[in-house]
């Protein structure tokens, strides 16, 4: 079994959500087995920021969805997008 990097995108409801705040909790949202190699916050459009995220866990089947699923339930972020994933 090899091990997964996944790059994921946040965007945001409105202008006035954290991801400063978020990048401190992304270590106690997401599942058991993932890692947060990178965070970077960058502007969007409109004054809106986005977050994207790269993580690294292991190839098990289910991870990665449990992953997005998790990242969703996070109040205040409206999309969640995976832009890339590949194995290390």
């Amino acid at each position: 079994m090899g091990q997964v990097a996944a790059l994921i995108e946040l965007l945001p409801e409105d202008d006035s959500f954290n991801f400063e705040q978020l990048s401190k909790d992304l270590p106690g949202i997401i599942p058991t087995g993932v890692k947060v190699a990178r965070a970077d916050i960058s502007p969007f459009a409109f004054g809106l920021m986005k977050m994207q995220a790269s993580f690294i866990m292991n190839d098990v089947d289910g991870l990665m969805d449990k992953l997005e699923n998790a990242l969703r339930a996070v109040p205040g972020i409206q999309s969640v997008e995976t832009k890339e994933v590949g194995l290390i």
